[in-house]
């Protein structure tokens, strides 16, 4: 998956919501900027988890493209002069892709209070885009596309990094999460809803992968 492009939705969307609830950012600006450092590393985490996503996502659906250019799969198939080895690379690069974001993430929130419960929170997220993508399946998709929505895109699309940037200004772990799903869950299939669309009416020079594809 190329590195250029994308929207870099949940990395900006964690830190405003970082600047718009962090008591300290008005009366203690060094305080402010070492935590809002710390929110931008887990910031970037979620943008590797979200590549990590990109190249399995792609390899179950076959799709050519991502952001303009050949998703990785087909990009390492090219390179190694077979499709089924590119496959298998593929998947161990979305999983060295998805444990390095770990290892941000934990490395961030050690700078964070209740470091423990930001790691919680991540790992919560994985597991959730990982039950998401195994009920994304044509036949449940038709039934139940909202639940699917809610698991595979919202999880760590909005309610996650809403969620950290709660925790990470000081916020009751039980209020942040109550709170972060509350505004993320309807956020978060807004978006998906919006992304299908484009699926349908949009054109690859638009969106830099294949119509139709989901």
């Amino acid at each position: 998956v190329s590195s250029e492009g994308g929207k870099r939705l949940r990395a900006l969307l964690a830190l405003h919501a970082f600047d718009a609830t962090d008591p300290q950012g008005h009366d203690d600006d060094d305080a402010h900027a070492r935590g809002r450092d710390a929110v931008l590393a887990l910031a970037c985490a979620i943008e590797v988890f979200q590549t990590a996503a990109l190249v399995h996502d792609d390899i179950i659906d076959d799709s050519d493209l991502r952001r303009g250019k050949p998703a990785a799969h087909k990009a390492l198939g090219t390179t190694s002069h077979s499709s089924s080895l590119g496959r298998g690379l593929g998947i161990m690069l979305g999983d060295l892709l998805a444990t390095a974001s770990v290892d941000i993430a934990h490395a961030a929130a050690q700078r964070m209070p209740r470091p423990d419960m930001i790691v919680s929170t991540f790992l919560r997220m994985h597991r959730e885009v990982e039950i998401g993508q195994v009920l994304d399946e044509p036949e449940r998709l038709a039934r139940e596309s909202m639940n699917v929505f809610r698991w595979k895109t919202a999880s760590y699309t909005t309610i996650a990094p809403l969620e950290f940037a709660l925790l990470a200004s000081g916020r009751d772990p039980r209020r942040a999460h109550a709170d972060a799903m509350a505004i993320g869950l309807p956020l978060g299939q807004a978006f998906q809803l919006a992304d299908d669309l484009l699926d349908v009416i949009g054109s690859s020079r638009s969106t830099g992968k294949p119509v139709g594809g989901d």
